[in-house]
């Protein structure tokens, strides 16, 4: 997965202080704000093109979306659907670990080897496949194509 920040404290740990009836949620705040995922999504995006090999004008073909909804996604003015995060992350080459990012950040769930469908997802994303060869894996595997 992603790297834990320095000073991170794990979930369980978080919960445990949460639930600690002499707990404030000021102190909480101090204690847990080296753990708390990263949400800047302009920040986000501009990293990942700069990784990314292609242009934006590619990757809009590449992922099969609209050119208007890609400019919204990447300047975080609309929340795309897992989905459409997933057709991105394809259409972009993007690691397992930043697609993880990517998900937190939205409040999605991560990719979860253990669904049978995000189980795709991850080895489409990890064998580089794109969305035509991504979608054929799904059919072929009795699951719904990307939305």
């Amino acid at each position: 997965m992603s790297e834990k920040p320095k000073g991170a404290i794990n979930t369980a740990e978080l919960l445990n202080i949460l639930g600690r009836s002499q707990t404030e949620y000021s102190e909480f705040l101090e204690i847990g704000k080296s753990s708390f995922v990263e949400n800047n999504l302009i920040e986000f995006w501009s990293k990942q093109k700069e990784k990314c090999p292609y242009q934006n004008s590619d990757i809009i073909n590449r992922a099969d979306i609209g050119y208007t909804y890609f400019y919204d996604i990447i300047n975080g003015k609309k929340k795309p659907s897992r989905e459409k995060l997933i057709r991105l992350f394809v259409a972009m080459n993007l690691t397992i670990p930043d697609c993880q990012s990517a998900l937190r950040i939205y409040c999605y769930s991560e990719l979860y080897p253990k669904n049978k469908r995000d189980s795709v997802f991850i080895y489409a994303i990890t064998h580089s496949y794109n969305i035509n060869q991504l979608n054929e894996l799904l059919k072929e595997n009795g699951e719904e194509e990307l939305k």
